[in-house]
């Protein structure tokens, strides 16, 4: 039913998603009759928010591209994950050898990273007012085929400018 609190709910959980891709600035905006030429390297995809309610009861919403349909071929796109299982022998290895440990959660994690694709995208009902307006990405978005990468080789560029160096 419209107005009741989970309604309001959804609504706070878009708004802070949008709130922080805009603060990240993900997108370059372009007027409606903007056109991108296929033969530049543009692609058209579609952007469509997926809904989930965590654990602890949190309402989050997630603005995704339909990676799907962009050709990556000229992309390396393949970027390993660590498995959780390994994270936990760490932290176990580490405990009996009386090290510390440190961790920490990146928000919205691909989008702090250089997108590689050429990919425009017109606006939603989310963007307000821009709402059928053009944009590109400027940063990764979920559901580029890149974005994975992206993500890993930005922030493995950023221990190294810290002094921290890759291990086996």
């Amino acid at each position: 039913a419209i107005g009741t609190p989970l309604e309001g709910k959804w609504a706070a959980a878009v708004m802070k998603e949008m709130d922080g891709l805009q603060r990240l600035c993900v997108f370059d905006y372009h007027p409606p009759h903007t056109r991108f030429n296929r033969s530049d390297g543009w692609q058209f995809a579609p952007m469509h928010m997926i809904f989930d309610v965590k654990a602890d009861g949190r309402f989050k919403a997630r603005l995704c591209v339909g990676g799907n349909v962009l050709d990556c071929s000229a992309h390396t796109t393949y970027s390993s994950t660590i498995q959780d299982i390994s994270v936990r022998l760490l932290m176990v290895v580490a405990a009996q050898n009386g090290l510390h440990m440190m961790t920490a959660d990146v928000a919205n994690a691909f989008c702090t990273a250089p997108n590689r694709e050429q990919v425009w995208l017109i606006d939603g009902k989310e963007f307000g007012d821009r709402e059928g307006s053009k944009v590109t990405l400027k940063r990764a978005l979920y559901g580029t085929q890149t974005a994975s990468r992206a993500f890993h080789e930005f922030l493995g560029e950023l221990f190294q400018r810290m002094g921290f160096q890759p291990s086996r």
